[in-house]
């Protein structure tokens, strides 16, 4: 999953506090909380994304918290320390 884990990265690096993160079809709306960082990833960018998320769910390095109509998600500590290394 390199080209997920890059753009992780590339969006922490940004965003070192952002945990959650939703996933959507390019073009649909989203109405994401204005005091709260929410990442965003795409089907279009990462083929076979709801089996790359499966696979890191089963490795409990994400977990789901959907509410609503949109698939949500958060990362944990672990997974955040293994794109982001400390320096």
């Amino acid at each position: 999953m390199p080209e997920l884990f890059a753009e992780m990265r590339k969006d922490l690096a940004e965003h070192p506090f952002a945990r959650e993160f939703v996933i959507l079809k390019k073009g649909w709306g989203y109405n994401a909380d204005p005091n709260k960082t929410t990442l965003v990833y795409y089907f279009e960018d990462h083929p076979d994304l709801r089996n790359k998320l499966r696979i890191l769910q089963n490795h409990r390095l994400i977990q789901e918290i959907t509410y609503n109509n949109t698939e949500r998600f958060t990362m944990t500590e672990e997974l955040v320390n293994h794109l982001m290394p400390q320096k």
